[in-house]
């Protein structure tokens, strides 16, 4: 009898240690002199706003020939000045997550396996995150549209720009008893001028417009059927829109991207960012400069966790027993604008508009084993 209660005293001796040595402790990194031995580093995470901006650059160069449209063609109204203009035709919001450097927290974990479980779960779950995670994003800015090429028309005419001309001189030649003038033939090149270039130019249009008429309505003896007529029309279509551009111009179009990243404020209802401005004439500016109007960044929050904020939390910046820190996420409403109009809009969660909430690790006797898997 005596051997079973030394036996059930020994134990309970043996519980009550193991107890008493299971502790979780959470401290803020800001309240540490050093690094703790065998702690356990992450921190909470916050979010960035990236908005990544598509626009086009139109340049427009008149055709060489642009005077004579009306007379070779009857195009009237033809565009004699260079131009540029920009537009937006692409914007595009996404979130990125990454570590809040007022938030990082030391976690030192003796003899509690649930703790580490809890800890990889909440890491998986986005409401923890370790120091060095977060996605990686590049930013771009004033990123300039390629230059116009300088020779934008090559194929002027399928004619020589210049042609042999005969002139009659008079040479002087040598005969009994002295110099003569003698009618002679000289020969030499003289170039065409521009309008008898265009002339030419606007002849070939009429023979392809032609040419292609017949090879559709089936005039030829011979030609071609299917997909050989489809790639001989298309080809056509081609050249006849490289020849009509000599005369009412061409356009060339040059895309470009920038990102812009905004990291909300905590504890602010409504916040706006000026991204960058724009202007038709110049394009993406940024938000220092003068021209253009503004693109204003809005995040509205819906405050949906309103009551975890009022409720009353430990300090997160002391030492805290049996618990760590997680945030959740509050949806915030996140509009672009031009002036009055709304150009994107989207419901985000945003996690430092959030609620920063304790987890409490329990011990007991669920943790007695000083040495133990967590349950999966």
């Amino acid at each position: 009898m005596g051997k079973k209660v030394k036996f059930a005293l020994l134990v309970f001796v043996v519980t009550t240690l193991s107890c008493s040595t299971s502790s979780v402790t959470t401290t803020n990194l800001r309240d540490l002199a050093k690094f703790e031995p065998n702690a356990i580093i992450y921190a909470l995470p916050q979010t960035s706003l990236v908005v990544t901006v598509t626009a086009e650059k139109k340049v427009f160069i008149p055709g060489p020939y642009h005077k004579y449209a009306k007379e070779f063609l009857g195009i009237e109204n033809t565009v004699s000045a260079p131009s540029t203009s920009w537009s937006v035709t692409g914007l595009k919001l996404s979130t990125v997550n990454e570590p809040d450097p007022e938030h990082f927290y030391s976690v030192k974990i003796e003899n509690h396996p649930d703790a580490l479980k809890y800890l990889s779960d909440f890491s998986n779950n986005g409401l923890i995150m370790p120091p060095c995670s977060g996605n990686s994003f590049q930013l771009s800015h004033n990123h300039p549209a390629n230059e116009v090429d300088a020779i934008q028309f090559t194929d002027l005419t399928i004619k020589p720009f210049v042609f042999l001309e005969t002139q009659k001189k008079q040479k002087n030649v040598l005969e009994e008893p002295g110099f003569a003038l003698v009618p002679s033939l000289e020969k030499h090149l003289s170039a065409k001028s521009e309008k008898e270039k265009a002339f030419e130019a606007a002849q070939f249009i009429l023979k392809i417009r032609k040419r292609r008429f017949k090879l559709i309505s089936g005039q030829y003896e011979v030609f071609p059927e299917g997909i050989a007529l489809q790639e001989a029309v298309c080809e056509l279509n081609k050249l006849e829109n490289e020849y009509v551009s000599l005369f009412i111009g061409k356009y060339q179009a040059d895309t470009i991207s920038q990102i812009f990243s905004v990291t909300p404020q905590n504890n602010q209802t409504l916040q706006r960012f000026t991204l960058f401005r724009f202007s038709p004439d110049t394009g993406i500016i940024p938000p220092s400069g003068s021209e253009g109007t503004p693109i204003v960044l809005e995040i509205k929050d819906l405050n949906q966790n309103n009551l975890l904020n009022q409720l009353q939390m430990p300090s997160v910046s002391a030492k805290s027993h049996g618990l760590f820190y997680q945030r959740l996420p509050d949806k915030c409403t996140v509009s672009v604008f031009h002036n009055s109009h709304i150009l994107l809009e989207a419901e985000l969660p945003v996690y430092q508009l959030g609620a920063v909430v304790p987890f409490y690790i329990q011990s007991g006797h669920r943790n007695k084993k000083l040495i133990g898997r967590p349950k999966e």
